[in-house]
């Protein structure tokens, strides 16, 4: 099912609120003077304008919505919307003008040369903010996914370090690249952090000096976390004694690191980003 809420971003309130005003406001003055030529009513209010720039664009919006889903669904991506707007503009125009058709009660053609100016003039306001509002959008969601895949894979990787160190935790290694040496760990991808293209970057680990002496201490006993600077905002992803990893802010790190229980770690931290 598309999310729509990942989408969603409060600057772009006030481009959906000038669509609105131009397609109530603008389209229904546009249909007034239209239809006051087609009808030959002299007479036409701007209020009744409104109405049929309100109910023709709802039903033609609605099945438009529909048909632009089903053409994310077919195709997915950037082709998909491509393919859905598509399949929603061809949608839209017959829905739209059957609206207006049932409401006056003059010729098809009349009804066509009424459409035309308002009709049109709503299309390429919705085209012109729905590029506006939907491009940028679709851009910072894709970036919020890769962020989202990079982060999980790390906290995978921690997963099958965690399970490696603790096959003997009298014999903690003093480095991670230890680890290659024990048969329950036998991939290096594991200790390269996914977020560094490079596949150079690793993972920062400090040997505990001592065990936790109870299960809040394993809770907040940092055993390894990636280096500051991977992830574009700023989280560090992070794994305890006790084996549960997470993805942390850069202020809730920095209170995790004056714990003290992870004095040590944080300042062997401090010293290895400083190089």
């Amino acid at each position: 099912m598309l999310a729509f809420n990942g989408y969603l971003h409060s600057w772009q309130l006030p481009l959906i609120l000038i669509f609105f005003v131009g397609w109530l406001a603008g389209g229904g003055f546009l249909f007034q003077k239209t239809l006051a030529r087609q009808t030959e009513d002299r007479r036409f209010t701007l209020g009744r304008g409104i109405l049929v720039s309100f109910l023709s664009g709802t039903v033609g919006g609605i099945v438009a919505a529909l048909f632009f889903y089903i053409g994310i669904k077919l195709q997915g991506g950037t082709g998909g919307v491509i393919l859905g707007a598509i399949l929603g503009l061809v949608a839209f125009l017959p829905l739209a003008y059957m609206v207006v058709f049932a409401m006056f009660k003059i010729s098809p053609g009349r009804i066509l040369a009424a459409c035309v100016l308002p009709l049109g003039a709503t299309i390429v306001l919705a085209g012109i903010i729905g590029a506006v509002c939907g491009v940028p959008a679709y851009y910072i969601r894709i970036d919020q996914l890769a962020q989202s895949r990079i982060i999980n894979q790390t906290m995978e990787d921690f997963q099958a370090i965690h399970y490696a160190l603790f096959q003997d935790r009298s014999k903690m290694p003093d480095s991670l690249d230890a680890l290659l040496t024990r048969k329950t760990f036998t991939d290096p991808n594991r200790l390269k952090s996914p977020a560094d293209s490079t596949g150079k970057q690793g993972y920062f680990y400090h040997k505990p000096d001592r065990h936790p002496s109870s299960s809040d201490e394993a809770a907040q006993m940092i055993l390894i976390c990636d280096f500051s600077g991977v992830h574009k905002n700023g989280q560090r992803v992070v794994l305890y004694y006790s084996g549960k990893s997470e993805a942390l802010a850069p202020g809730q790190f920095e209170d995790l690191l004056r714990q003290p229980i992870n004095e040590n770690f944080a300042q062997t931290l401090r010293k290895a980003e400083e190089k």
